[in-house]
């Protein structure tokens, strides 16, 4: 299925839980996949994969066994299934990270690609799955999760840098990608930190 109609399909039969209107770029892929650094020795998961346009990417870069693409949404779920079937896919959502890699034998994570919608969630949510995340990484690892350019200074995407900060050491912004609907760019955490959790 043509990756536009089937995210369109996707809004308007789900509006308040896609946070976009077009699929990503291969720009932005690139830029993701090249500011992660894979490699085919390392465990990656994509949060969020909706139809593809950043998956396509991350597998030529990666072992399949050792890469697992994450997305509730049915339908996308199904089409990324018959589209990499060498991989692992998941259901869940990010907050159940910890028992999805776990399942698959999995003892850690070195790279989380997200492009999941946090400006539309929930604080708690935010909270839930960046806790997950850290669950899952190595001591090494990083997080990268995308931010529209023009969403940058809402106050829910400033709430999330701030936790960024709260749950890694070293925390930066890739270059915006301009060729993208909308421009965007990646926030990336590396490096987790040892915190109590139970303490927002």
């Amino acid at each position: 299925m043509n990756n536009l109609f089937l995210l369109w399909k996707q809004i308007l039969k789900n509006p308040r839980e896609l946070g976009t209107v077009a699929p990503s770029s291969p720009y932005l892929a690139k830029c993701v996949v090249s500011s992660a650094n894979i490699n085919p020795s390392q465990y990656v998961v994509e949060i969020g994969a909706g139809t593809g346009p950043i998956t396509r990417h991350i597998i030529k870069e990666v072992d399949p066994n050792k890469f697992c693409i994450v997305e509730p949404n049915s339908e996308m779920l199904q089409s990324l299934r018959e589209e990499y079937p060498n991989a692992h896919h998941s259901a869940e959502y990010v907050q159940q990270l910890e028992s999805v890699t776990s399942s698959l034998g999995w003892k850690s994570v070195d790279v989380v690609v997200s492009s999941l919608p946090w400006s539309i969630f929930p604080r708690e949510s935010v909270i839930g799955g960046l806790e997950a995340i850290h669950s899952v990484l190595r001591s090494n690892g990083k997080v990268l999760t995308l931010v529209y350019s023009h969403a940058q200074y809402f106050p829910s995407s400033l709430y999330l840098e701030h936790q960024f900060n709260r749950y890694f050491e070293h925390v930066y912004r890739t270059r915006t990608t301009w060729r993208n609907v909308p421009p965007g760019y990646f926030l990336v955490g590396e490096r987790p930190r040892t915190l109590k959790l139970s303490q927002h």
